[in-house]
């Protein structure tokens, strides 16, 4: 249906010292940033970058950490900074982004020998991308290990994108504070890798669609991805967030969905699925918002699909439109006998 299952993330960086088999640029990496500071006599940033601790419900953490009992010392490595994010090192409103346990998840990383190691040895390094994403996490996802716990994201959430986690969902908290554009959205669908013509020229191309869950009533979003930037899409499930600041906002007519790409200033934040913990008779559920009642509450949620919105093989969908012509019968036949059957054609003015 379009969702192309993701493989497991890997929350270490010790793939990349393996001799033979080097990690395949499609791995995903959850990653946390342990320091940062500048190449001296430059001005070059660097990380220095470990696996990140795995949910406490995630089937490879086994203590409140999030990692397993008997480990080793977690493998450590520099990564190179994107100077797209170097703007992040100075704004008051990331202030302390990268000192607070910040994790990060990642994907086509290649690995490098930057020289200048002691003794000749090599100095094995990342290389910057930006097909990445911030972490941002709340004090309400109890599955959140106890590492990262003191280090949430209710304040960031508030000032850049103006949200906040209250009743199972993000809700309208302020106007964002950040002068900037932004968007916050719960992803909906993740459609399929494709090619499209784009400036005369065929581009890799895939598409994310999401719920502005936090406005009222809801509104959807088209999140267009190109060439490099498709990679970002591997980094996200069905049920996550995605937080984007300096997002490329396309002009759209009335009543069709918001339509954003990445620019060369767009930086990517996720929150992953906010889940209740499991229990010894059930496996965890989302959460579902409840209204002042106490009552579940699917006013919020983006039931209908408008045409834009389809792709091949989509099923169980609502549709509302106006239907502008009606086939002659289409009859079908099998040894049961035969079965009346039209094709109509619709139209909501967003095809």
């Amino acid at each position: 249906m379009g969702e192309v299952l993701q493989i497991e993330t890997l929350r270490t960086v010790a793939p990349f010292f393996n001799r033979i088999i080097k990690p395949p640029q499609s791995t995903v990496f959850g990653l946390k940033i342990d320091s940062m500071q500048p190449i001296p006599g430059t001005g070059i940033w660097v990380w220095r970058v470990s696996g990140a601790p795995e949910p406490l419900d995630a089937g490879g953490a086994k203590n409140a950490d999030g990692h397993q009992r008997k480990r080793r010392a977690e493998t450590q490595m520099d990564a190179f900074v994107h100077q797209r994010y170097y703007p992040m090192i100075e704004a008051h409103e990331f202030s302390g982004f990268f000192t607070s346990a910040r994790t990060m998840f990642a994907t086509s990383l290649w690995m490098a020998d930057r020289g200048g190691g002691s003794g000749g040895q090599p100095v094995h390094t990342l290389l910057p991308t930006t097909a990445l994403a911030f972490e941002l996490r709340i004090q309400d996802d109890p599955n959140l290990p106890k590492v990262l716990r003191p280090h949430t994201d209710e304040q960031l959430l508030h000032n850049v994108f103006g949200v906040r986690f209250a009743g199972g969902r993000f809700v309208r908290s302020s106007v964002p504070a950040f002068d900037a554009d932004q968007l916050w959205c719960k992803i909906e669908f993740i459609g399929e890798p494709t090619s499209e013509w784009r400036n005369g020229r065929l581009t890799s191309y895939r598409c994310i669609e999401g719920v502005l869950e936090h406005e009222d009533p809801p509104a959807m979003v088209s999140i267009n991805l190109w060439g490099e930037d498709v990679a970002v899409a591997r980094l996200f499930k069905s049920g996550y967030y995605i937080g984007l600041v300096c997002p490329v906002v396309k002009p759209r007519a009335p009543d069709t969905p918001i339509e954003v790409e990445f620019g060369s200033q767009t930086i990517t934040f996720v929150t992953c699925s906010i889940r209740r913990k499991a229990s010894t008779a059930a496996a965890s559920q989302f959460s579902i918002a409840q209204n002042e009642s106490g009552f579940l509450d699917y006013r919020r949620y983006a039931h209908r699909v408008q045409l834009c919105q389809c792709r091949k093989d989509m099923i169980n969908l609502t549709l509302i439109a106006r239907i502008v012509a009606v086939s002659e019968n289409l009859p079908y036949v099998d040894s049961a006998g035969t079965l009346d059957r039209y094709a109509v054609r619709i139209d909501d003015s967003t095809a």
